[in-house]
């Protein structure tokens, strides 16, 4: 594989990221990649990141256009929308992707986390709650930090309890 000097690149970078219809005044280097590799992105991708940001209008205009709703983006932490809305504590976006059939208890390959155990560890008892009425396992673990209600515990959210 050719590296390539992101410096050198910034010219055809801004030229690129315009043809995108992206940022065409990306100045910076940092902002002409980030338009030229965000036009890129799958649309699983755009997915896990309206559900990080709660965007719900964008979360369901994805889902409508058929993006998988279990698209797990990423390294071994293996991140789905709904995995991210959890842990960011949207309860909309997380509501939209149940309504589509995501799957709750869906564990990333590495360190077999799912959304509840996310809800959990950051204190989003809304979310939780929306979790355990769409049927989540509660004593479902995660590899060498047990279960979701032990971690909640663990990170003194003691009213997830």
């Amino acid at each position: 594989m050719r590296k390539i000097c992101v410096r050198a690149a910034a010219p055809l970078l801004s030229a690129r990221a315009s043809s995108f219809g992206a940022a065409a005044a990306a100045t910076s280097v940092g902002g002409a990649r980030r338009a030229f590799f965000g036009a890129m992105a799958s649309d699983g991708a755009k997915l896990v990141r309206a559900a990080r940001a709660g965007d719900d209008a964008k979360v369901k205009r994805l889902l409508k256009a058929k993006v998988d709703v279990d698209h797990v983006e990423g390294s071994i932490y293996g991140i789905t929308a709904l995995r991210t809305a959890c842990f960011n504590g949207h309860v909309g976006a997380a509501r939209v992707l149940l309504k589509a059939k995501a799957t709750v208890d869906l564990q990333s390959s590495g360190a077999r986390c799912f959304a509840l155990y996310d809800a959990c560890q950051e204190g989003r008892p809304d979310c939780a709650q929306l979790l355990l009425e769409a049927k989540a396992t509660v004593d479902l673990e995660v590899i060498d930090s047990g279960t979701p209600l032990t971690k909640a515990a663990e990170m003194g959210h003691l009213f997830m309890m």
